[in-house]
């Protein structure tokens, strides 16, 4: 029994002092490998490039510069509209026309495309009612549809007044009745609730 504990105190006085030891060891602990050359992807940007805004608070565009407007929770397109072309006193071709009443009339030429995410009874349309001009003086004509401006075009040229509907296109004009031959063309969907829109340089 003496003989089996001797031997039981003499391993744990081995042992303890082995450790001992290594705890007190100058030599360094074994280095990991080192990690390999693996790139970083930079952090995805999801802040696009901020649209210039006049000082109406509208987003200006030029002439063949696409806008329009997506679902409510900006996820998908409903409606893109394009400007072609924009003409100061142009020739009006219905049998029926009339001189315009502020005394200039502005085409608007006008091509439009909804996608199938639109709302069938969505209401959308680009009326010439919700068009403007402002003049060169700063000031805003409201009122720039009139009887003559309907009357300029033949029905086959004119842009739609009905509302547009899901996964359709469109093309056609409409017609400004205005004092202005120069300024700025600006658009307000009453569906916007009178917080947006765009505008257009035009004339000299």
């Amino acid at each position: 029994m003496r003989r089996a504990a001797r031997h039981t105190l003499l391993c744990t006085a081995v042992a303890t002092a082995a450790l001992v030891l290594t705890a007190c060891s100058d030599s360094p602990p074994a280095s990991n490998p080192p990690a390999p050359n693996v790139p970083t992807a930079a952090p995805p940007t999801t802040t696009a490039a901020a649209l210039p805004k006049s000082e109406r608070g509208l987003t200006i565009k030029q002439v063949g510069q696409p806008a329009g407007w997506t679902t409510a929770d900006g996820s998908t397109q409903e409606v893109t509209f394009v400007i072609d072309k924009i003409t100061v006193d142009p020739k009006c071709e219905a049998s029926y026309s009339q001189k315009p009443e502020n005394g200039h009339f502005v085409r608007v030429d006008i091509r439009a495309e909804t996608t199938t995410a639109m709302e069938t009874n969505a209401g959308y349309a680009i009326s010439p009612s919700e068009w403007a001009v402002v003049g060169p003086d700063g000031v805003t004509e409201s009122s720039v549809a009139s009887g003559p401006s309907f009357s300029c075009l033949r029905s086959s040229d004119m842009f739609p007044t009905d509302p547009l509907t899901p996964a359709s296109k469109y093309r056609g004009s409409i017609v400004l009745d205005t004092r202005s031959t120069s300024g700025t063309l600006t658009f307000r969907p009453g569906f916007f609730g009178g917080s947006g829109g765009w505008e257009w340089r035009f004339g000299a």
